[in-house]
């Protein structure tokens, strides 16, 4: 396995990829409704044209 196929090392313990996808995509959606609730410019909004 090299170093770029592995899953990365959080206290210790590896975490899957889609896991790991999916606590980023949580954390993203509670930011957003933190920070950019009334809208906002940032261009990474619009990749998926839900906005």
């Amino acid at each position: 396995m090299t170093a770029s196929s592995r899953s990365p090392l959080v206290c210790g313990q590896l975490i899957p990829g889609p896991l790991l996808i999916a606590v980023l995509a949580i954390a993203d959606g509670r930011r957003r409704e933190r920070f950019c609730s009334d809208g906002c410019g940032h261009w990474w909004h619009r990749l998926s044209g839900a906005d």
